[in-house]
């Protein structure tokens, strides 16, 4: 459906970045399709209940550890996280407001649930598992918070500073998801709570980012509507020509700061929170 949305209103820079798009994700599916059929040849099954009872027994072989991770390179690439999100930037600013808005507000966040069903909920009782996938997941996710930040700034289009930001949004989500591995026996009540508390800062922010980047995207089509461009340096006088639309875009965008009292405060609080009680 994503690879239909892409003809929608074509453009030379949107063809382009379309073949591009289509060809990483096409890599991923290979990719995905091999690990699964590596999984069932280790453990019979592709059931995710399966699986998860067979990690919680111990009995996950330790061949299957080097395709786990694989699945890391599938779902990450679909997620945008770091160094899998080249295709991200040059992408979505090509795209038409109404499927940028939709794009922006369901693509990466399916992939950042995905790795919540396989990471957490599937291996993420596998102590062999959590210690190769978590450090990874966290490094990961730092970096892609500092870096997306970094490339947002130094962007002078709308589009280009939304679609960049994405990034480091999804860093967010990363941490929770790295936070929130593990296996929960043996451990006290408080690295339980812990754990539970990262897992849901991270699911608060997914459905947070969605409302939130789709608005802004939004915002900015109609920005470039009224203004006849997104350029930073081209739109002066917006917010008096549009104060509706300069008011709408503030407050999705403080949203998205994490600003209290609107929702990207409580997710950023949730994470920080848990990330300052697992350090402890």
């Amino acid at each position: 459906a994503s690879y239909a949305m892409f003809m929608v209103s074509t453009s030379k820079p949107q063809i382009r970045q379309a073949y591009k798009y289509i060809l990483l994700n096409l890599l991923g599916s290979t990719l995905f399709v091999m690990c699964a059929g590596w999984l069932y040849g280790q453990l019979g099954t592709l059931n995710m209940a399966d699986i998860t009872r067979i990690v919680m027994a111990g009995e996950l072989p330790t061949e299957c550890i080097p395709v786990v991770a694989m699945l890391i390179i599938v779902f990450g690439g679909k997620t945008a996280i770091f160094p899998l999100w080249y295709w991200l930037p040059d992408t979505y600013h090509t795209l038409p407001a109404p499927i940028v808005g939709l794009f922006a507000g369901l693509l990466t966040k399916v992939g950042a649930y995905v790795l919540i069903r396989v990471f957490v909920m599937m291996f993420g009782s596998a102590l062999e598992v959590t210690e190769v996938v978590t450090p990874v997941l966290l490094v990961c996710a730092a970096v892609t918070m500092f870096l997306g930040v970094l490339g947002a700034v130094s962007m002078h289009t709308v589009r280009r500073i939304l679609a960049i930001h994405i990034i480091s949004q999804v860093g967010y989500m990363l941490l929770g998801i790295g936070l929130g591995m593990g296996a929960v026996a043996g451990l006290t009540q408080a690295e339980v709570e812990t754990k539970t508390l990262a897992v849901a800062g991270a699911i608060f922010f997914i459905i947070h980012n969605m409302v939130v980047k789709c608005c802004l995207f939004l915002c900015g089509g109609l920005i470039q509507e009224h203004a006849g461009s997104d350029n930073l340096d081209k739109i002066g006088g917006l917010l008096r020509r549009a104060p509706w639309l300069a008011t709408l875009f503030l407050i999705a965008a403080l949203s998205l700061a994490g600003l209290p009292p609107l929702s990207g405060f409580f997710g950023k609080f949730v994470l920080i929170q848990a990330t300052f009680q697992y350090q402890s």
